[in-house]
């Protein structure tokens, strides 16, 4: 299952989520097309992820759909994501998870304008793209925040948490969380499930919560 997006696509929905699998694997490849297309314009993935680890970097993105589906309240959070670059993990979330209002945040201008066009061609009504960087200030929550592929997270992600409140959830995909210096008030939580045993994670999984009063 570990590059096979159908089978992985048929195991999420083994899983009890529902959505329309057809339409997820049709938008899984118009995307990593796109990609592919845009690559050398906008430096999305590596050469050697735009050859043969696009699919990786799709369940990678995919394998946080679960928890999210469960522990979020899908309807009352925005969701944010931080350097979204090529889009993972937020596009490949939001493929399934329909019902997240969205907000992809890039500093670089050629990512987000590949990231506009992925949203339109992917028909991604709920998300929405914007070319600025992280200043350390949020909008009023409740939140979900991914980071995946931010520049220096040994600054970013304290940053991030700083500016949490309670009821925010922070899905942090960096190795390093737990060695940096954060808000005595936050609490973080390893997650050990089939996808990090699997190895379909490519990274760690922390879920990071701002602890109320």
């Amino acid at each position: 299952m570990k590059n096979d997006v159908r089978l992985f696509i048929e195991h999420l929905l083994a899983e009890g989520l529902e959505f329309d699998g057809d339409q997820v694997a049709d938008r899984a490849v118009a995307y990593l097309g796109l990609i592919r297309e845009w690559n050398a314009y906008a430096s999305l993935v590596s050469m050697s992820d735009a050859k043969n680890g696009l699919e990786a970097h799709l369940l990678d993105s995919w394998a946080l759909v679960p928890w999210i589906a469960r522990n979020v309240q899908l309807e009352q959070v925005r969701y944010i994501d931080l350097g979204s670059g090529g889009g993972f993990p937020a596009i490949p979330i939001c493929m399934i998870l329909g019902e997240l209002r969205a907000i992809l945040v890039d500093r670089n201008e050629k990512k987000t304008v590949f990231l506009k066009k992925a949203v339109r061609r992917l028909e991604l009504t709920n998300v929405s793209v914007e070319n600025r960087s992280f200043e350390g200030q949020f909008d009023a929550g409740p939140l979900l925040i991914t980071s995946r592929a931010i520049e220096k997270p040994q600054e970013v992600i304290p940053r991030i948490v700083s500016n949490m409140a309670p009821g925010d959830v922070y899905l942090c995909q960096s190795p390093t969380i737990e060695a940096m210096e954060l808000p005595e008030a936050c609490s973080v939580e390893s997650i050990a499930d089939y996808y990090s045993q699997s190895g379909i994670r490519r990274s760690g999984l922390h879920i990071v919560r701002l602890d109320a009063g």
